[in-house]
């Protein structure tokens, strides 16, 4: 939680150190200067971004373990994809996107069992309740 804090101040603060060198370059007309701006912005957002899949996905893949899901295996490269500057493999967000309806499932059908006997047993309990008042009564 406070990692993806840390990512957003760490891109506001590239917002405020950029944008004012980015606009300077383009009122000068430099255009050598906007390019190189530019593509060293874009490469910090793309680390930022990459961080915060990694987050997302090392929660992702704790939740899946902690509920005994099965996991993707890393070989399968129609769910995997390599970043283009680590050799770390990343989910696909199809990928990311079929783990997270696994999770809501497994928890779902948790959920429901454990519903399924509460709802009896407070039904017991004020039947019960119902019983002793009528028999107790004066």
């Amino acid at each position: 939680m406070f990692d993806n804090r840390k990512l957003f101040w760490r891109e506001i603060q590239l917002r405020q150190k950029f944008m004012p060198l980015i606009k300077k370059a383009k009122i000068q007309g430099n255009k050598e200067e906007l390019e190189c701006l530019t593509a060293e912005y874009l490469l910090e957002i793309h680390a930022i971004e990459y961080e915060r899949r990694l987050m997302a996905q090392h929660r992702l893949i704790y939740k899946a373990s902690r509920l005994l899901l099965p996991i993707p295996s890393l070989e399968n490269k129609e769910i995997w994809e390599e970043d283009e500057y680590d050799s770390v493999r990343l989910l696909k967000p199809a990928s990311v996107d079929d783990l997270r309806i696994a999770i809501r499932n497994e928890l779902k059908a948790r959920r429901d069992l454990l519903i399924g006997w509460i709802i009896p047993l407070i039904g017991l309990i004020g039947a019960i309740t119902g019983l002793l008042a009528v028999w107790f009564r004066d």
